[in-house]
């Protein structure tokens, strides 16, 4: 399935799609900010491309286990990235990052097919 965050969203809630494995795509606005714990953990059909261009603060574990998703793009508020926050997303191949102040240890361990960071 399909999933449009509402503008009034500003904070993705600890694991709030977690395991939910038929999301193919979730469609963000430039006014999310941050990203919780485990938020889409496990959400193996996630494809993107995932585009967080007004996020600040991505959460541990909060897109690990997206084994299919491809392409996730940050804007230039990104602050930090958590712990295994893309940890076995291993068909991810690109991701898009202007700035980080923080990327914590395992942020995209296990991703085998990342060649542009």
């Amino acid at each position: 399935g399909r999933v449009r965050i509402d503008k009034s969203v500003k904070i993705i809630p600890e694991r709030a799609f977690y395991g939910r494995r038929r999301l193919i795509y979730v469609e963000f606005h430039d006014g999310v900010e941050r990203i919780e714990k485990r938020a889409f953990n496990d959400c193996y059909s996630l494809i993107g491309p995932i585009k967080l261009l007004g996020v600040k603060q991505i959460e541990a574990g909060a897109f690990c286990d997206c084994v299919g998703l491809t392409e996730v793009e940050f804007g230039s508020q990104l602050e930090t990235i958590g712990r295994r926050a893309f940890d076995y997303c291993t068909s991810l191949r690109n991701v898009t990052m202007p700035s980080a102040r923080i990327i914590e240890g395992w942020a995209f361990a296990y991703c085998e097919q990342l060649t542009d960071l």
